[in-house]
């Protein structure tokens, strides 16, 4: 096993809460929710949002990207990149694990974005170095500067990237692979079979790897409802680990984005981390 496979196997002993691995019957674990600093801020200001920061998302499966005064203490913070400069700083700060978010946007540079595998072998080799875990997050859009070819609607890109294998050859590297399918996610049917097929792809080559899925309470801009959100995880909870929950503005992360949407993601959440009774 490469090195920094077997490190990652610590980082994501490490990640998970000690009751998880107590008992002679496990539990199982609950769902991991993914959050970007910004999302956080924005989850705190709607109504009902501080009351799950301090109740339910008040705890280790809680990850949040970078940093907000809103954070919730329990909570696991994580370090964030676009690109292996951002990477090589990211993995200096004091956080377990790093997410490298390669997408075929600016602020990844096209040789990294037009060989995406190479780039998160690079990352790894990195994140091992330093005695932290890699959290993969490569776009459905590098297709078109993977292959130039690659035209047409969001689906036909998704099945450009299944042929590609990219998934089972970026996953290899990776301790937390996400798979970003937040851009279908108001087709429930085919959001479910794209993160069957792209999970099928990286437990092939990483069987260990921890899976999550993409959400957003506005996919690029698009609108979007929390009963179709909280469908596209009842169809998937037993495929995935958990979910990165997007609550995206305007800016450059996202140039078609609009206001966030923070009360769907209130909902949802509501919806889904009721206690049992």
């Amino acid at each position: 096993m490469p090195p920094h496979r077997r490190f990652g196997l610590l980082c994501l002993m490490f990640l998970t809460p000690l009751s998880a691995w107590a008992g002679s019957t496990p539990k199982p674990s609950p769902l991991i929710w993914l959050f970007a600093g910004s999302g956080i801020s924005h989850l705190a200001k709607a109504p009902g949002g501080k009351t799950l920061l301090h109740s339910a998302l008040n705890q280790p499966d809680t990850w949040v990207i970078g940093k907000s005064l809103d954070m919730p203490p329990h909570a696991t913070r994580l370090g964030g990149a676009a690109n292996l400069k951002g990477f090589r700083r990211a993995v200096e700060s004091p956080v377990s694990a790093i997410v490298l978010d390669v997408e075929n946007w600016p602020m990844t540079p096209f040789a990294e974005k037009k060989h995406p595998v190479a780039t998160y072998a690079k990352a790894a080799r990195v994140a091992a170095a330093h005695h932290k875990m890699l959290i993969a997050t490569p776009a459905v859009d590098l297709v078109r500067a993977v292959d130039p070819s690659s035209r047409g609607p969001l689906y036909r890109r998704f099945r450009r990237f299944l042929e590609l294998r990219l998934a089972a050859r970026i996953a290899p590297y990776a301790n937390v692979y996400e798979i970003q399918v937040q851009g279908i996610e108001n087709d429930p049917r085919r959001y479910l079979s794209l993160v069957r097929a792209i999970a099928r792809q990286v437990r092939s080559s990483h069987p260990q790897a921890r899976i999550l899925a993409g959400l957003s309470t506005g996919p690029s801009g698009k609108t979007t409802d929390a009963g179709t959100l909280y469908q596209d995880v009842k169809e998937t909870r037993g495929i995935v680990s958990g979910y990165w929950l997007n609550i995206p503005g305007h800016s450059k992360w996202c140039p078609r984005c609009t206001t966030p949407q923070p009360e769907i993601a209130v909902r949802l959440l509501r919806m889904l981390l009721r206690p049992s009774p």
